[in-house]
């Protein structure tokens, strides 16, 4: 039994294809995409960013307590998330809104 390889056998490349994604994918988002993945890639982070998907608006406090742990951890956290464009702080301090 021969197992089927996903190699292709034939070189043969479309350029309109090629070309047409090429000018498409050229000034794309994707380094905007991968940053994001890059900053959901720590599951305390994921965490909080689904804990402000459900609850909208959290301190830090509310942050440790959710996380287990200390402010100066969460706070941390937070700042990447925000450097990142996720979440936005309020108008009060230490409070953390979801866009």
């Amino acid at each position: 039994m021969s197992q089927q390889q996903d190699v292709c056998e034939v070189t043969c490349i479309h350029k309109d294809k090629v070309m047409r994604l090429r000018k498409k994918l050229d000034g794309s988002c994707s380094d905007r995409v991968s940053d994001l993945f890059k900053l959901l890639a720590d599951q305390t982070r994921v965490t909080i960013v689904h804990a402000l998907a459900l609850e909208k608006e959290l301190c830090v406090c509310d942050v440790c307590a959710v996380v287990g742990c200390s402010k100066a951890t969460a706070s941390h956290h937070l700042r990447l998330l925000k450097n990142g464009g996720l979440p936005s702080r309020a108008k009060r301090e230490n409070l953390f809104i979801m866009p």
